[in-house]
């Protein structure tokens, strides 16, 4: 049986296979597809594909492949806008700049890296798109839907990622 790991994910240089502002902006409800670009998007950042992935050979001629998005890279972002999430949205508009920062300290995380291109660049490249598409409450909830199905799938290819490979041990 083959496997659904949702809409493949291209690459961030690939237009078609980018996270949607109208996704975003218009909501879930109007087009599904976010939730299956979710999916594709996770297993892209949860799994290395050796082809893909390779980015060289080392001394040794052992192949050297992109590291991958961590649970706790993810973990940490998910938890800053889920508590951004639970303050009350107030007037003045400071949970949207609060939202905001998220773009910066995404970024930062980036920088941490010591890996050749990280799938890190990949979550920073598509999500400073939706966070840039946020203008209200709404806006915000449709954002916040797409990154908890990223988290609940990394979760489960991460998972099942390496329960394949200890069967292969």
């Amino acid at each position: 049986m083959e496997k659904d790991n949702g809409i493949p994910y291209l690459g961030r240089d690939n237009k078609e296979s980018n996270l949607k502002s109208k996704w975003i902006r218009e909501g879930l409800h109007k087009d599904i597809n976010a939730i299956g670009w979710a999916k594709g998007f996770a297993y892209h950042l949860a799994v290395t594909d050796e082809k893909r992935d390779l980015i060289e050979y080392n001394k040794n001629g052992k192949p050297v492949f992109r590291s991958n998005l961590s649970t706790n890279q993810l973990r940490k972002f998910f938890g800053e806008m889920k508590r951004i999430q639970a303050q009350d949205f107030d007037k003045e508009g400071k949970w949207l700049t609060a939202f905001k920062m998220l773009k910066p300290k995404l970024a930062y995380a980036v920088g941490r890296e010591r890996n050749k291109n990280p799938k890190i660049y990949d979550f920073y490249i598509e999500l400073q798109a939706g966070i840039d598409a946020v203008e209200n409450k709404e806006h915000f909830q449709s954002f916040v839907q797409i990154v908890e199905a990223i988290v609940a799938y990394h979760k489960y290819f991460e998972k099942t990622e390496k329960i394949e490979e200890n069967e292969q041990d």
